[in-house]
């Protein structure tokens, strides 16, 4: 039965307030018949006809369709537009939505969902027909059927059918040998392919090799009909990720890059699969040619094709219609039934568009002002609080996966392998690792948002291995194993060993390797740190200038060299540094085994991303055993004992692991998810969509700004929706360091959840005694059953913790009621609301005597409020009152506007101690018509067809009641 919403008013003696009820469609008109779902369906249609035949109804440039278009923020342009020699995240966050790949990976479950591949013959191990497909199984055929019982074969069906490139080509089976082809020549993404190619050229380059057999890399076409084929892959040794990334290359066309335009010799360039290839031989596909490829425009087949990019501002890429994956697609009902949360669709959005802001302040600032939609990067810590309450803004917490590191070039003698090979720089990487304090790093800079890091995998993930060795803040301990270690220090030209140097150690009095060379290989011995500027990521930068001036104090001299992003990853791509700090974020399905290939396998130093130049023939072992074993222990084991190697050789110093904060407005857009690490990703790009008719908030209720060391704090949330408490709304909640007593619930009749926050232990240092350690207490989603309700956006709230004997003010904040309804009542009332501010001292007894400032902070919504007094002074209760008075909205149509106030207080005994908090404030634009002004009729005729339609529908109407009565 369908349903529509019907307002009832009410009115209490200070404020008039709508509620909401909903019922089944039985409206009941005054002569008593009931008009139910037919003549409502009836009604409706003479109401659609009259508008298609009725001229338009709006002036001009009103009321008409427009793109639906997803504006994004960049920190940094596009490096080019051929994938393979630009693989940086600014290129990378274009070019993945134009190309594809042949197979999709549900997030949930991890399992491969049918897409251009749509499974195996893993049931028959023959490929005679379609039938031999078993769709959705990707699996290994049965080893009965496999020519060498020691090699793995593997049948893999692709359907083709609508599958076209940007340019309206057809993708053929061709195209998907032609990937594998291109891929297994590219160093930095061979890696998946090296399965298929004989042991003994695994990892060559093919351009260098010249003896090539037709069947150097097994994958032959065993079937074709029509629009659809089938592969056989026959692995040369084994691969455990091979369904995932071996049968999956980016999909590149073959009419373009195979062709004399990508700088081939001739047109229809040959592939190892090819009658009579050579590598050398001038009618073969050349990767060299292509690495000068400017690519432009790119064509690929992906949910979005290539519109335009100008460099150094902005560029766009539009939804390609076309693209197979939507409600025509064969498999849909397949999909559909076995991955229930996925829907077979394209995006709504019609494009996406890429602006540059080279700062978080710049794109702050853009999306407070709704220019853009979405921050593609981190939001700076300094940020949360000015945006965590910002109407139509959302803060989003995602652990990041991957790391941010500290970089040696064991290259150079000073910090790795001398010229007999031996590690030399052994010592002095420990030694440094001793001056970081990453602590400091994660509880400053990042918030608490974090952890800190003690290898290359995360202490909370399930491959951790807690035994690794680690390396505290020590830098006692530094000069120590230096001493030991027959470093000596230059004491004005006289070189000091053992405890004679670690005593004179320090700023000028600086350490020299053993044999008496400067250390570093700037000018006077300096080692350079490299990192990206302040501007670009704050937080790397400030990381390094707390390591390189623990370094001076303890003797080692260096600095920090601050580059733009470009600059420091071309720096290592060539090996040209002594230190450098960046970081690595890998997809949601990439296993340690295929990551610690790639960045420390000794195959991987002169054209991988082994950029330490990182050698050890165990740990080499260890990783080619996991990526090789399908005994999940055995390869837990190896991964065990592959980060203990890391751990303890130190080719990396992984510094932190984040958990990253990204805003996006929420006032135009819904449908943002939160997986791999980001919000932006293929599941957020088919989900977005325009404004639901209701939105559901959460929001707190009298939070606290601040709390005491392990103390237990009460925590309540309410849930509405348009400005009324709603019922039965289920969330769930989160806090970044401490404990909730429930991270889950369903609010009660008054749409409101309680829980208790436990504070964690704070240690009393100095720096947290001054300024405490920040939780960030986050609603991460509200959800009602009502598919008219948008979910509530995650909401934040910063809450500090200080350490025993530390003093502060904790202010809480409660506006009664918490939503002004209506802005200007039909009388000419302006509505208001009361706001009681509370001031608590560490032990929790009220401050009276405290002055305390509130006003409303400028964001989206023009401050349209009145508050009185502007400044109070806390009584015996420690209670400061305020009264905030709406000004009246100018869209008179019942929507909700959002303000945030902000509360300020100063200790009565010293000005030294403040406190803040904020608070949602919404305001009811209530609907009212502005009376017709006689002497201004220019806008009369805008009205006539309005009402002329409406006087039709109602005639209509009578007419159709009239026959129901007869």
């Amino acid at each position: 039965m369908n349903r529509i919403t019907l307002f009832t008013k009410h009115r209490t003696t200070k404020f008039k307030y709508y509620t909401k009820r909903r019922t089944n469609v039985i409206i009941y008109s005054p002569g008593g018949f009931s008009f139910g779902f037919e003549m409502y369906r009836r009604v409706l249609a003479v109401i659609v006809i009259l508008a298609m035949i009725s001229p338009p109804l709006f002036p001009s440039g009103q009321g008409q369709e427009t793109d639906l278009v997803l504006r994004v923020a960049m920190q940094d342009d596009m490096k080019g537009l051929n994938p393979i020699t630009n693989g940086d995240v600014w290129s990378n966050n274009v070019l993945r939505w134009i190309y594809d790949y042949p197979i999709l990976i549900d997030y949930d479950t991890n399992e491969i969902i049918p897409y251009i591949a749509i499974g195996t013959a893993n049931l028959t191990g023959k490929a005679e027909s379609w039938n031999d497909c078993a769709i959705g199984n990707f699996g290994y055929s049965p080893q009965s059927t496999w020519a060498n019982a020691s090699k793995q074969e593997a049948i893999v069906f692709y359907d083709f059918e609508n599958v076209t490139w940007h340019d309206g080509t057809p993708m053929t089976i061709r195209d998907v040998m032609f990937s594998l082809h291109l891929s297994a020549q590219v160093p930095e993404w061979s890696n998946p392919f090296n399965c298929l190619m004989d042991s003994y050229l695994a990892g060559v380059d093919w351009n260098t090799y010249i003896a090539w057999d037709p069947d150097t890399l097994h994958v032959t076409i065993v079937w074709e009909d029509g629009n659809k084929a089938a592969l056989k892959f026959v692995l040369q040794t084994p691969y455990s990720n091979f369904f995932r990334n071996t049968i999956s290359p980016m999909l590149l066309p073959y009419h373009i890059w195979g062709n004399t335009v990508s700088g081939q010799n001739v047109d229809g360039a040959k592939i190892w699969c090819d009658p009579g290839y050579n590598a050398t031989s001038t009618d073969s596909w050349q990767v060299a040619a292509v690495y000068s490829y400017e690519n432009d425009p790119p064509i690929g087949s992906g949910l979005f094709k290539f519109e335009y990019w100008e460099t150094g501002q902005m560029g766009r890429i539009e939804t390609y219609r076309e693209h197979f994956y939507g409600p025509d697609y064969s498999y849909r009902s397949y999909i559909e039934a076995n991955f229930p949360d996925r829907v077979v669709k394209q995006p709504t959005i019609d494009a996406i568009t890429f602006n540059i802001y080279h700062t978080a302040e710049q794109a702050v600032w853009a999306l407070k002002s709704g220019d853009i939609d979405y921050i593609a990067w981190a939001i700076p810590p300094t940020f949360f609080q000015e945006l965590a309450n910002e109407p139509n803004i959302t803060l989003w917490s995602a652990p990041e996966n991957g790391f941010f590191y500290l970089a040696y070039n064991m290259g150079r003698g000073s910090f790795g392998y001398n010229e007999t090979g031996y590690d030399v720089g052994k010592p002095l990487r420990r030694a440094m690792s001793h001056c970081i304090d990453k602590n400091k790093i994660v509880q400053r800079l990042l918030m608490n948002l974090g952890l800190a890091g003690h290898g290359p995998i995360s202490s909370i993930s399930s491959w951790y291995n807690s035994s690794i060795p680690t390396y505290p803040f020590d830098p006692d301990a530094a000069k120590q194993i230096l001493a030991d270690a027959g470093y000596k220090v230059n004491n004005s030209g006289t070189l000091l060993s053992g405890d004679a140097a670690r005593a004179a150690a320090g700023p000028d009095n600086w350490w020299v390797n053993p044999n008496g060379s400067k250390i570093g290989s700037a000018a006077d011995g300096v080692i350079e740190i490299l990192t990206p500027n302040g501007l670009y990521d704050p937080i790397r930068y400030q990381s390094s200038l707390f390591f390189a001036e623990q370094m001076r104090d303890i003797g080692i001299n260096a600095e920090t060299v601050a580059m733009d992003f470009g600059s420091i990853v071309n720096r290592m791509e060539q090996r040209d540094f002594d230190m450098l700090i960046l970081g690595w974020s890998f997809g949601f399905l990439s296993e340690p085994s295929d990551y610690f290939y790639s960045l420390f396998h000794s195959s991987n130093i002169d054209i991988g991303r082994n950029y330490p130049g990182y050698r050890n023939e165990s740990f080499d072992a260890l990783i080619d055993l996991a990526r090789e074993t399908d005994d999940d222990e055995i390869r837990k084991k190896c991964i065990f004992e592959a980060q203990a190697a890391i751990a303890y050789d130190l080719p990396y110093d992984v510094l932190y692991f984040r958990s990253n904060i990204y805003a996006a407005t929420t006032g135009k857009m819904f449908g943002w998810v939160s997986q791999e690490g980001t919000i932006l990703n293929r599941d957020t790009i088919v989900n977005l969509r325009g404004p639901y008719l209701y939105s559901l908030n959460a929001r707190f209720v009298e939070p606290p700004s601040a709390v005491l060391s392990n103390s237990t704090n009460k925590l309540a949330v309410i849930v509405s929706g348009e400005g009324l408490p709603m019922a039965n709304a289920r969330f769930t909640m989160n806090a970044s360091i401490g404990k909730l007593s429930a991270e889950a619930g369903i609010t009660n009749d008054n749409g409101k959840f309680s829980t208790n926050f436990t504070a964690p232990y704070v240690p009393p240092t100095a720096e947290n005694i001054l300024n405490g350690s920040m939780a960030f207490i986050i609603v991460s989603s509200a959800t009602c059953d009502d598919p008219d309700y948008s979910p509530s956006p995650p909401r934040f709230i910063p809450v500090i913790v200080y350490p025993e004997g530390a003093k502060f003010i904790s202010l809480n904040i409660l506006a009664d009621p918490d939503t002004i309804s209506p802005d200007i009542a039909a009388d000419g009332t302006a509505g208001f609301t009361y706001v009681t501010v509370g001031a608590t001292d560490q032990d929790g007894i009220q401050l009276a005597g405290s002055s305390v400032t509130l006003s409303a902070v400028p964001g989206a919504n023009p401050v349209n409020l009145t508050i009185e007094p502007h400044t109070a002074v806390t009584d015996s209760n420690g209670k400061a009152q305020f009264t905030v008075t709406a000004g009246d909205l100018p869209n008179n149509d019942s929507s909700v506007a959002e303000y945030v106030l902000k509360a300020t207080a100063v200790h009565p005994d010293d000005a030294n101690i403040t406190g803040e908090n904020s608070i949602v404030l919404m305001v009811v634009d209530a609907n009212q018509t502005a009376p017709t002004d006689t002497a201004a009729n220019s806008g009369l005729n805008e009205w006539v067809l309005p009402l002329t339609l409406v006087l039709i529908v109602l005639i209509a109407l009578f007419v159709l009641i009239k026959r129901k009565r007869a």
